[in-house]
C-alpha cells in the first residue's frame, strides 16, 4: 500500500534527525548542541547529495496519512520533537516558559527539516554556500535560546530572521 510506503519513509526521516539530536545532545551547552544539530544535518544533506545516505522526506504531508499509519509517524515525530526541544533546555534557557521552549524547538525542527542543499546550489557558489550556512547557523543561535521576545518588541527581528532563512533556501519558481 501507499501509505505503508509512504509511513516507511517518513519513519526513515525522522530516525535520520532523531539520531542528528541524539548526537547533538552530547555537547556542553545550548549553543553548542544547537550548532552541532546544525552541522550535523549539513553533513546529512551533504551524505545524501553524494549518494552516501538514502534520501530524506520532508514532514509537510504528515498529516495526510490515514490511521493506522499516521499513530506511528507521530508517535515518532513526538519523541523526535522531544528530543529536538531538550537541546535548548539549559541553564541559558532556564527562565524560558514550556511554551517558549516548544516554540524553539519547532523552529530548529522546521528550519532543519526544511533546509535544502540542492536550492542552495542554485543561488550560490561553493564559497557563498559555505558563507550562507554560517550566517544561517549563526542567526539560528543568536535568536533561538534566548532571543525572541514573546511580547512583540522584536517582531521586525523575528520577521527579517524568518525571510534571510527562508530566502536563503528557497529558489522562487
Amino acid at each position: 500500500k501507499k501509505e505503508d510506503l509512504a509511513t516507511a519513509c517518513f519513519l526513515r526521516s525522522i530516525a535520520a534527525f532523531d539520531a542528528l539530536a541524539e548526537a547533538a545532545a552530547k555537547e556542553h551547552d545550548v549553543p553548542a548542541r544547537l550548532r552541532d544539530f546544525f552541522r550535523l544535518n549539513v553533513q546529512l544533506l551533504a551524505d545524501i547529495e553524494e549518494g552516501r545516505h538514502a534520501p530524506i522526506v520532508h514532514f509537510n504531508d504528515i498529516r495526510a496519512l490515514p490511521s493506522p499509519q499516521a499513530d506511528a509517524v507521530f508517535t515518532a515525530y513526538t519523541t523526535l520533537f522531544r528530543r529536538v526541544r531538550a537541546l535548548i533546555k539549559g541553564p541559558e534557557t532556564a527562565s524560558l516558559t514550556r511554551d517558549d521552549l516548544n516554540a524553539r524547538g519547532h523552529i530548529v525542527l522546521n528550519e532543519n527539516t526544511r533546509l535544502d542543499l540542492e536550492r542552495l546550489h542554485a543561488l550560490y557558489s561553493p564559497a557563498e554556500r559555505e558563507n550562507k550556512l554560517q550566517e544561517m547557523s549563526a542567526t539560528l543561535l543568536d535568536h533561538l535560546p534566548v532571543g525572541i521576545d514573546r511580547t512583540g518588541a522584536s517582531a521586525d527581528a523575528e520577521d527579517a530572521f524568518a525571510g534571510d532563512i527562508h530566502r536563503s533556501v528557497a529558489v522562487d519558481g
